[in-house]
């Protein structure tokens, strides 16, 4: 899908990743074991939710043992990063910025799902 070069509400963005991610209310289910497929999908989700046209391969050995709390761990760690708390829910985003904050997030997760401790 190719989508426009436009600026999106923020808020838009942040309700898109929490819907990929999933609300997980009971802590231990972030401990439960995600598959190389799973990761892929969620990845490919999280590229759509920022509506950014970048292809991107996910290249590494996958880890035995990826969580899915180390995925969700990743998108918030980087989202907190980029945007803190402080950010004004109302602003908007540039594509430019949701294309670096998307990458940001990616590159994060494809280095948590080859991890093994």
């Amino acid at each position: 899908m190719e989508y426009e070069k436009k600026t999106l509400p923020f808020m838009q963005v942040i309700e898109q990743l929490e819907s990929v991610m999933g609300y997980e209310d009971n802590i231990l289910s972030l401990i439960q074991l995600i598959s190389k497929k799973q990761f892929l999908s969620m990845r490919a989700s999280i590229i759509e939710a920022f509506e950014v046209n970048i292809i991107t391969t996910f290249n590494g050995k996958f880890g035995e043992e990826v969580e899915l709390g180390d995925v969700t761990d990743a998108v918030r760690d980087v989202t907190f990063r980029l945007y803190p708390q402080s950010t004004d829910p109302k602003s908007d985003i540039t594509y430019d910025e949701r294309v670096a904050w998307c990458e940001a997030i990616l590159q994060v997760m494809d280095e948590a799902a080859v991890m093994n401790w």
